[in-house]
């Protein structure tokens, strides 16, 4: 998500390329004090609320079939809607996505839907066949031999 992000952004036009959400979010609520501490609390807090989101996914999702694209798809346009239209708004981090270009509100759209279809495929992989990946006993194999 964050690779695609920054790369459509060099695509955006100049008058819309201004700092991507994360940023502007880390800068409005950390004392962001020099670049470096930051692009670490932009990563440190993308990268944190999104293993959180797809942690609630995970979670709510349970068993993975077919569908997992669209599902994926789905998750990450939720995540973009409530986040951008709601909850960063409410919490006077960001204006609402209606009131940015809509070039940037697609390419966040893009990559929340990269985002979901990422964290679907992945869960996808995990739970094979057998679920040996994410299924089984806790106990430790012990060999009898």
């Amino acid at each position: 998500m964050t690779a695609t992000m920054t790369a459509l952004h060099r695509r955006l036009p100049p008058g819309s390329r201004y700092a991507l959400p994360p940023r502007e979010i880390a800068e409005k609520v950390f004392p962001v004090r020099d670049e470096e501490s930051g692009t670490l609390l932009t990563l440190a807090s993308h990268f944190g609320y999104g293993g959180a989101m797809g942690l609630l996914y995970a979670f709510f999702t349970r068993r993975m079939d077919e569908r997992w694209a669209t599902r994926g798809i789905l998750a990450g346009a939720i995540v973009w809607a409530l986040n951008y239209f709601v909850l960063l708004p409410l919490a006077g981090i960001l204006r609402p996505a209606h009131k940015h270009p809509p070039e940037r509100n697609l390419l966040m759209l893009i990559v929340h839907f990269v985002w979901g279809l990422t964290l679907a495929g992945f869960l996808a992989s995990m739970e094979d066949s057998s679920g040996a990946m994410v299924k089984g006993s806790a106990r430790p194999h012990r060999d009898r031999s």
